[in-house]
């Protein structure tokens, strides 16, 4: 699975390049080649892209934030490097990756993130027009309940 992701990527970097279709095979091969190379050194190599995809204060702040909130994350989402997010959508079109359902199951996380914080149905994975009229329905209701025990009474 790592050959065919280097592989491919060596193939696009050669093709980014403006290489023809041999320049293209060649960086592919090479490519795929690099998982085998890597092996002896594979310590300083994990290191060094360790260190390329350190996320900066901000990401990892957001990070944390979606994570408290129940908002599963991909290394790729934390680091704003390039190389990195080419490298997971080029994984996520491997059959068995699991990335649709990562996906799916991120998309879910955040919608019931969103759904909480505007006092949606906790358990709603998406917010429907239903969803998001039942919540602004609780929101005034509570509003209209302060009111009515809270109100002033104005003299002239």
């Amino acid at each position: 699975m790592v050959a065919t992701t280097t592989g491919s990527t060596g193939s696009q970097i050669a093709k980014d390049a403006g290489f023809g279709p041999l320049g293209q095979f060649v960086g592919g091969l090479g490519g795929a080649l690099i998982p085998t190379a890597l092996g002896a050194g594979a310590t300083g190599a994990k290191n060094a892209i360790g260190a390329l995809m350190a996320p900066s204060a901000e990401q990892q702040a957001l990070a944390q934030a979606a994570l408290q909130r129940g908002i599963p994350l991909k290394a790729s989402q934390v680091n704003g490097g390039q190389f990195g997010k080419y490298l997971d959508s080029v994984t996520g079109i491997v059959p068995g990756s699991g990335s649709k359902a990562f996906d799916q199951s991120q998309r879910d996380a955040f919608n019931r993130a969103v759904g909480r914080t505007i006092g949606a149905d906790p358990a709603a994975s998406k917010i429907t027009d239903t969803v998001f009229a039942g919540a602004k329905r609780d929101v005034s209701n509570t509003y209209d309940d302060l009111w009515n025990r809270n109100s002033l009474n104005f003299t002239p």
